[in-house]
């Protein structure tokens, strides 16, 4: 049975985006601002900048769900 590690949140952002620790700020602009520009956009349902904005609003849930967990003073494991 693995166990989980537990680890800073940057840390764990860091090796879900697969970015250095100090781009993690830089990877969620990103990836929010193209969700966003998605959403504000004309893009076709079935583009790929659809799909991709998908994945972002993936990875940006999993953020959030960790960013409740530290805030609430649990531990966030990778």
């Amino acid at each position: 049975m693995s166990r989980r590690r537990s680890t800073g949140l940057s840390a764990v952002l860091a090796e879900r985006f697969g970015v250095a620790e100090d781009q993690v700020h830089d990877e969620l602009e990103a990836r929010l601002g193209a969700l966003w520009a998605t959403l504000t956009g004309d893009a076709p349902a079935d583009s790929a900048q659809v799909a991709t904005a998908h994945g972002d609003l993936w990875a940006l849930s999993g953020f959030v769900a960790d960013a409740r967990r530290a805030l609430a003073g649990k531990e966030v494991a990778a």
